[in-house]
C-alpha cells in the first residue's frame, strides 16, 4: 500500500473514531436524562421519578377501591335492613 492510502485511511479512522466518541457521550447524557426521569433525580422527594409516581397512584386506586367497597356494603346493608324491616316490622 502506498503512503498516501494509509494517510487517507488513517484520517478516516481519526474521524470515524471521533464520531463514536462523539456517539457515545450523547448516548451516556439520553441514558442520564432517562434515568433522572425513571427514577427521580437523586432521590430528592420533591421530583419523584415516573416509577415512584406510578406506584404512589396504584396504591391511591386500591385504597379508592377498598372504600368503594365498604361504602356499596354499607349501602347494601342499609337497604336490605329497611326491606326486612318493612316486610316484618
Amino acid at each position: 500500500m502506498s503512503d498516501e492510502l494509509l494517510a487517507r485511511i488513517e484520517t478516516k479512522l481519526d474521524a470515524l473514531t471521533d464520531k463514536v466518541a462523539t456517539r457515545i457521550e450523547q448516548d451516556d447524557a439520553r441514558h442520564e436524562r432517562h434515568s433522572r426521569i425513571l427514577y427521580g433525580a437523586n432521590g430528592k422527594k420533591d421530583s419523584p421519578g415516573l416509577l415512584v409516581r406510578i406506584d404512589r397512584l396504584e396504591q391511591a386506586q386500591g385504597r379508592q377501591n377498598w372504600v368503594m367497597r365498604i361504602v356499596v356494603g354499607a349501602f347494601v346493608t342499609l337497604v336490605v335492613g329497611g326491606v326486612l324491616s318493612g316486610v316484618f316490622g
